[in-house]
């Protein structure tokens, strides 16, 4: 969500609508995961954590955790930790959140089962939300056609 928020300030002419699929917005979105991986200064301890959460997810019944789970092993550890650094800050600023407050352009915000009871859907007020059943972190992974149709009816 950061690129397409940040895109939007810049040149809000050039957004005809706006829509965020679990975008990282608050602290509470930036889940333990990449919070725990951006503290590691640890090179070896880093890829321990990345190492361990594949493999838990590996499991997961949502497709979308285990194809991240195959995916994340190739990431290098440096790669990890400043993308990890990065999403914790901007998701604990509360800039994106009040960007995607202030885009005037109509705006959707597609969550899945892992987002149900999150403080995030009480903080979207008024912008349009489309709960996608069945389908956890990775929306578009886990419910492609779900997810399709609801930016397809915005």
């Amino acid at each position: 969500s950061a690129p397409a928020l940040q895109f939007a300030r810049k040149y809000p002419n050039k957004v005809e609508r706006l829509i965020l699929i679990e975008g990282n917005l608050i602290s509470n979105d930036c889940g333990y995961l990449s919070r725990d991986m951006s503290a590691k200064k640890d090179d070896v301890e880093l890829l321990q954590v990345v190492q361990q959460t594949a493999l838990k997810m590996k499991s997961s019944q949502y497709t979308g955790w285990r194809s991240w789970a195959k995916d994340v092993v190739s990431v290098s550890a440096n790669t990890m930790r400043d993308y990890s650094h990065e999403l914790v800050a901007q998701s604990d600023s509360g800039e994106l959140l009040d960007i995607f407050h202030e885009i005037q352009s109509p705006k959707l915000y597609i969550y899945g089962d892992e987002y149900l009871g999150h403080p995030i859907i009480e903080r979207l007020d008024h912008i349009p939300k489309a709960y996608i059943e069945g389908a956890g972190h990775f929306v578009m992974t886990d419910k492609p056609d779900d997810c399709a149709q609801s930016i397809l009816n915005m």
